[in-house]
């Protein structure tokens, strides 16, 4: 996660964040998030995290691993 200005034009801090560790249920899960640069926080930014359940029209393929879906043969990504 990176804080930056609204212009994008430069680099504040930055949390560095394993997916592994973000909610897998619906309820959102709320924790705090520290933002960094190299003396230490910069920031506290309140991060609230869901998983939504799988779901498609047709069979799905599963992966152990994240992986990118195609939205012109996913039918989940094709609706979003």
């Amino acid at each position: 996660m990176t804080l930056s200005p609204a212009d994008g034009s430069d680099h504040l801090a930055v949390a560095f964040l394993d997916l592994a560790n973000l909610c897998h249920e619906a309820d959102f899960k709320a924790e705090q998030v520290e933002l960094k640069t190299q003396a230490g926080t910069v920031a506290i930014a309140d991060l609230h995290t869901a998983a939504q359940q799988r779901w498609a029209y047709a069979p799905v393929e599963q992966f152990a691993e994240a992986y990118f879906l195609d939205p012109t043969v996913d039918t989940q990504a094709n609706t979003l």
